[in-house]
């Protein structure tokens, strides 16, 4: 099985068919959207959210297709699947590791881009200070890239020689006793006498599909992003990490934020609702999703502390769908159910 499938496998896994497979389509594909975002966090999927932004729906059928002829999946309805007995053994034999154990796609999905356009230059630069040469045509061709690098260059004061050993050094280092194959980076890389590689190109010497070497490049780069942050031992690739904004509210939909931004005027959901000319349940579906989001965001405007003891009690008992706890909570509202286990990040289904 490849790892693709045996990630749709895991993540179909995850969500116990309380939603349609292509809610993992659009978690795999970093879709922003209010419900994608909830499924991320409360179906415990946040490392994969964005890691494969070009597989196709119909790629994502053919899998589905390839789980259900080899028993792994079961089609309940149309776009509902449960995992079989066999496709839970699978998972179980091969728990550790089924996927690459670096990904990390909710937080470092607006930086693994840029970060892997500066590491390419700085390298491409460095190889050709050392090699005095100095016609070459960046591979970064944009102005941002261009100043960065000039900072760069500009601030480490080392001589050409020594730059370069640091950085071999560092890089060296980040894939010392890792299970990572680091010609999945290296081929990649342009110098003074050689050129790197497209994605199509290394992944064809691979021998990989472009989607898998697109995930096992994504998890290289996801770990040096793991490693390089915050350490002292990584001095050049420190620098090359894009300033992180602490605003926690960078992750939600801009429907979510106009309507945070009416919340925090205070203005109530019927307010908002008659303001933004939106339904109730997509107002609801954004506090959901501010619960989520934002650590700091207070709940108990919508929910009395006393019902938030009672849902969550029901809920550590085991019971984790909406329609149990409505039951045994039935002061309880299904949004004030939805926001107490969205703010305590635990899955439940319809």
């Amino acid at each position: 099985m490849s790892v693709i499938q045996k990630l749709v496998l895991f993540c179909l896994k995850s969500i116990e068919n309380q939603r349609t497979a292509y809610a993992i389509l659009h978690l795999l594909n970093g879709k922003k959207s209010s419900q994608t975002i909830q499924d991320a966090h409360l179906f415990h999927l946040k490392q994969y959210f964005h890691v494969l932004p070009h597989l196709t729906r119909e790629e994502f059928n053919q899998i589905l297709d390839f789980l259900i002829e080899k028993n792994y999946v079961t089609c309940l309805n149309e776009g509902t699947y449960r995992i079989t007995e066999k496709g839970d053994i699978y998972i179980q034999v091969h728990a550790e590791p089924i996927l690459p154990i670096y990904l990390n796609g909710w937080s470092y999905n607006r930086m693994d881009k840029l970060f892997w356009e500066r590491l390419s230059l700085m390298v491409q630069v460095i190889s050709n200070l050392v090699a005095y040469n100095g016609r070459y045509l960046p591979i970064q061709n944009n102005k941002p890239h261009l100043d960065w690098i000039k900072n760069f260059i500009q601030r480490n004061r080392f001589n050409r020689y020594e730059l370069a050993t640091q950085l071999f050094k560092e890089l060296q280092h980040l894939f010392t006793n890792k299970k990572i194959d680091p010609l999945i980076l290296i081929l990649r890389l342009t110098g003074s006498k050689r050129i790197g590689l497209t994605a199509h190109q290394a992944a064809e010497q691979l021998q990989m599909s472009v989607l898998t070497y697109h995930l096992h490049f994504t998890n290289v780069i996801h770990m040096i992003l793991t490693e390089v942050k915050g350490k002292t031992s990584y001095p050049l690739l420190e620098q090359l990490l894009e300033t992180e904004e602490k605003n926690e509210w960078i992750h939600l939909t801009q429907s979510t934020r106009k309507t945070a931004i009416y919340l925090n005027q205070g203005y109530d959901i019927e307010d908002i609702i008659k303001i933004r000319q939106l339904k109730q349940g997509t107002i609801e579906d954004h506090i959901v999703e501010l619960a989520i989001i934002d650590s700091s965001f207070d709940i108990d405007i919508y929910v009395p502390p006393e019902v938030q003891r009672n849902i969550m009690k029901t809920s550590t008992n085991g019971i984790k769908q909406l329609k149990y706890i409505r039951q045994s909570v039935p002061e309880a509202s299904y949004f004030q159910i939805r926001l107490v286990l969205a703010k305590h990040k635990s899955a439940v289904s319809v």
